[in-house]
């Protein structure tokens, strides 16, 4: 199955998806909530996004890419992640 994680380049941010988590949590205890929306800053590949959209809680991410095709891309594979 294809996955955004396998779409890499320089500034990847895989391997700090549990540090960014960790310090999300610290800030704002997601777990008890529900119907959230997580604005991913920088989308870059989508990890990010990708993480918090597998996550029960959020229901809407909001990505921001400087180019327009990958935002696109981006918004379509996170969209089949959501309504499952």
């Amino acid at each position: 199955m294809f996955s955004l994680s396998s779409r890499r380049y320089t500034g990847a941010k895989t391997k700090l998806l549990d540090s960014i988590d960790e310090s999300i949590l610290k800030s704002f205890d997601y777990r008890e909530r529900k119907n959230l929306s997580f604005f991913d800053v920088f989308s870059g590949t989508g990890v990010v996004s990708e993480h918090f959209a597998k996550k029960k809680e959020f229901n809407h991410i909001i990505i921001n890419d400087f180019y327009t095709q990958i935002s696109s891309f981006i918004k379509a594979f996170l969209h089949k992640i959501l309504l499952t």
